[in-house]
Order: structure tokens, then sequence, then C-alpha cells
């Protein structure tokens, strides 16, 4: 038995309230975690290079070859373990995350050691931030007014990256992400909220409108 079993439905830990209505269920995409949010590539290339260390400083001083290949060993199996921890920890964390649309609200259940749950209110939304990658995912950050706030470290890795004093929720490295984004938009203003903003940061185009929802579009920040 897990923690989450006691959830009435997966994702959410309350039934919700009459009126209000599930309309959309996702998760990160567990490779993406790996590449977009643990930084597995650019580990895998800090140990490469550590590893031919050795060697470079053998060839330089013409040293004895087998010391160099055994320290150059050693760092490479370092490096393959820690690789091999945060493909593991990136797994953990797409299937411990469940991102929610209710016609009221975004909620996010997250949290690989700490079960975590936040509401987010669509009145609460002042902008949608998405952020698409090559491997056609995408982050979608809620930029949040009002009295709600949270912290960096109680959002991480569901969070937008160096947004310290204004932490932005996240749903992070979506399959279709941009797709999600637009969809929360129409949903809001479905639900008569109004003046929230679509944000991409996939290329520069000029401002448009989708679905009456204005769509900004900009450079990679």
């Amino acid at each position: 038995m897990s923690e989450y079993d006691t959830e009435p439905v997966p994702g959410l830990p309350q039934n919700l309230p009459e009126g209000e209505t599930l309309l959309w269920q996702g998760s990160p995409e567990p490779k993406a975690v790996a590449r977009q949010v643990l930084h597995t590539k650019a580990v895998t290339i800090y140990f490469a290079v550590l590893a031919l260390v050795p060697l470079v400083i053998c060839a330089a001083q013409g040293s004895e070859l087998a010391p160099a290949l055994f320290a150059t060993a050693r760092l490479a199996i370092v490096g393959a373990i820690a690789i091999a921890i945060l493909n593991t920890l990136s797994r953990a964390i797409a299937r411990t995350t469940i991102y929610s649309m209710t016609s009221k609200r975004i909620v996010m259940r997250y949290g690989v050691a700490f079960p975590l749950s936040l509401n987010i209110p669509f009145k609460e939304i002042s902008a949608i931030d998405c952020k698409s990658y090559a491997d056609g995912t995408a982050d979608v950050a809620l930029s949040v007014s009002g009295p709600l706030r949270m912290s960096y470290l109680h959002l991480w890795p569901h969070c937008r990256a160096w947004r310290f004093e204004n932490a932005q929720p996240t749903l992070r490295v979506l399959p279709a992400g941009t797709e999600i984004a637009q969809t929360i938009a129409s949903t809001m203003m479905a639900a008569g909220v109004q003046g929230a903003q679509v944000r991409t940061r996939a290329s520069a185009q000029p401002e448009k409108q989708q679905n009456g929802m204005p769509i900004l579009t900009s450079a990679p920040a």
C-alpha cells in the first residue's frame, strides 16, 4: 500500500465539491525530467571531461599509462552511478506527480519522499508562461497573484527555474504542454476569469489571438 492509495481520485486529495468537474490530468515525461530538470546531459559531459583529465596529464608529463587508466575508469564508474541515480530519481518524480485541472482550479500533487498537494484557484493565476523543448514537451509556469505565495524549495522541481523571490508553480515537461497551456487559458475564460496571458518562449512571433486569449510570444528567457 502506498501513500496515495487513500486518494478518492488519483492526484486529488479529496472528492471534488458539487459543481466542480475534473477536466484533465497529466504527468511529466520521465526522460524529459532527466534531461531538462535534472540535467543529465550536463552531468554526463562533466564526468566525461573529468575522466579525461588523468589521460591528458599522463600524455603531457609522459608518465606511466596504467595509473591514468585506473583513475579514468574510476571516474567513469562514479559518473555512471551518478547518471543512474538521476535517471531513477526522474522516474520517481514522474511517477509520483499528477497535475490536474478542474473547472475551477489547478491541483498539483507531487513529492517523492513527502507527498504534497497544492491547489491554485483560477482567480489567482495572472499569466501562463509556456516554454517548449525540442522533444515536444513543455513547461507551463503559472504566475500567481493575490495572497497565494509559495517558496522555491517547497515547490522544487515543480517551479520555474531561477525565480526564487516570486516562485512560480510549474507543470514540468508535459507532453503536448503548449496545447495544455492554451486549454488552461480557455478553461479559465469559460470559468469567468479574464486577463490571463499565455506567453510562449519557443520563438519570436508577432502578438496574436487564439480563442479570445492574448498570446505573447518572445525569445527564450
